[in-house]
């Protein structure tokens, strides 16, 4: 956490963009992020993202970990090289220690492991939120 770019302020009308290939799990963050006011816009894997999100991008993203085709890891290095400023909250199950330790160096805003409730799913993409370019 000590790379992350200066707090830019929330952005005005908060999107999440959300990247999980689970769909009940995107369906319910999906809902859940709705919830707290923010609006949010699903996607069920690492390529729709990357090809439909629309730009410039003022949001956050919720990044899945692990899903089939381009994991987590590769959209990360993917959006990095593309020169987006966008942060990245990483949603993950996956327990391995050093993988986990790469991510967090590689600049993201925040590793939220699975399952996790509703208030650390609130206040880890408010943080995130907090980071978006305006």
């Amino acid at each position: 956490m000590d790379d992350m770019p200066p707090h830019s302020g929330i952005v005005r009308d908060p999107l999440v963009y959300l990247v999980e290939d689970d769909a009940a799990v995107r369906n319910a963050l999906a809902l859940l992020v709705r919830s707290f006011g923010w609006r949010v816009d699903a996607f069920a894997n690492g390529e729709q993202f990357l090809t439909q999100a629309p730009r410039p991008w003022q949001a956050c993203v919720v990044l899945d970990l692990l899903m089939p085709g381009l994991d987590g890891e590769a959209v990360l290095h993917l959006l990095r090289a593309s020169g987006s400023p966008l942060p990245v909250l990483v949603i993950t199950g996956d327990r391995d220690g050093p993988r986990l330790e790469r991510l967090r160096r590689s600049g993201v805003a925040g590793v939220l492991l699975k399952p996790f409730g509703a208030a650390a799913f609130q206040e880890a993409v408010g943080a995130c939120l907090n980071l978006a370019p305006t």
